[in-house]
């Protein structure tokens, strides 16, 4: 069973009242009081956003800033060896894990 919208009538005095509210229509939006579209927002501004600009930007100071690197730690440093000292903690720290356990074992066993 289809729903259908029911045929316009076309009486005259039908014309005539949809030619009105087409013309109170246009005065409405040509109105010097009609409000009008804003320009799109960009949505959310982040924190970020200005820094990432400044960063993207070539004739930025940031990006040709090379730093003194005497003035800095050598862990800061870009070619820094971190993953040897990283290895030899994870090292030391998983024997001291092993030794806790031991103890731990020895200590229960003795009853």
């Amino acid at each position: 069973m289809e729903k259908r919208p029911l045929e316009l009538r076309k009486l005259p005095t039908d014309t005539e009242l949809l030619a009105l509210k087409e013309n109170l229509r246009l005065y409405m939006q040509q109105s010097p009081f009609a409000l009008k579209a804003g320009p799109e927002k960009q949505g959310i501004r982040r924190y970020s956003d200005k820094y990432i600009q400044l960063l993207e930007s070539e004739s930025n100071e940031f990006v040709s800033w090379r730093p003194d690197w005497r003035f800095f730690p050598g862990e800061l440093r870009p070619g820094a060896p971190r993953e040897e000292e990283f290895r030899l903690a994870r090292n030391q720290w998983c024997l001291l894990q092993e030794r806790e356990r031991e103890s731990s074992e020895g200590g229960r066993g003795g009853g």
